[in-house]
């Protein structure tokens, strides 16, 4: 091989070793919002009368979060759930909604005292306290004591929070709710939507925070407008 021909495959070997860096770092960049073991699922881009809501309602961002009380995972992401709608305010509206895994011995029963809570307006910090100590009655035979000491620690009407815990309005949001995430192909918590689109877990704040700017960033461009053509 002469000079010219080793040069060649030289700057082609290069050129090629480029190529597939780039590919495979655009192929990182994509797993961070496609799940890469399902199909892409979407859901309606709204927020319903009787969601819980963190936020600007009328938002033109929506990150919207199914979620199980008993997920150790949904726990975790709590902390940057927060973080996430301290730092965004009204810039977004975070919405949860309840996807009690029928595996889980007292998910159901927590959801209920979220919403039950809730009637008396403290839905969110029912939220995090039992978020907050998951790991101290997850693997209890029974949580009714644990709730009944929540809803002193939340100074609640503790007759009508029992009341409401087990009406049938609670259990039937709760079993609508299911219902609707298992309609769109929802299987596992957390299940993370953004502006209706599924989204692969992210793994860090900041890498929820990119996802969240980037639709944040789409959101804020003009709409393309259609050329006139009309004479």
């Amino acid at each position: 091989m002469n000079n010219t021909g080793k040069e060649i495959f030289f700057w082609g070997a290069i050129i090629g070793g480029i190529t597939i860096v780039v590919a495979g770092m655009i192929y990182l960049v994509s797993l961070q919002r496609i799940p890469s073991n399902t199909e892409m699922i979407t859901i309606e881009n709204v927020v319903e009368s009787n969601d819980w809501v963190l936020g600007d309602r009328n938002s033109k961002v929506i990150i919207t979060e199914y979620s199980d009380f008993q997920c150790p995972a949904c726990a975790s992401y709590n902390s940057v759930i927060k973080q996430i709608t301290a730092d965004f305010g009204d810039k977004i509206a975070f919405v949860y909604r309840h996807f009690p895994l029928p595996n889980h011995q007292h998910a159901k029963t927590m959801a209920y005292a979220a919403e039950a809570a809730g009637k008396q307006g403290k839905f969110w910090e029912m939220h995090d306290l039992i978020f907050k100590n998951q790991s101290e009655w997850i693997s209890k035979s029974s949580v009714t004591e644990t709730i009944t000491e929540f809803a002193k620690q939340l100074s609640l009407d503790e007759e009508r929070f029992a009341k409401d815990i087990d009406s049938d309005e609670i259990k039937t949001k709760i079993n609508d709710s299911v219902a609707k995430g298992r309609e769109i192909g929802i299987s596992y918590t957390p299940t993370f939507f953004v502006n209706g689109v599924r989204i692969q877990n992210p793994k860090s704040y900041a890498e929820f925070t990119a996802i969240i700017n980037d639709a944040i960033v789409a959101k804020a461009q003009p709409a393309t407008s259609t050329p006139d053509v009309t004479q």
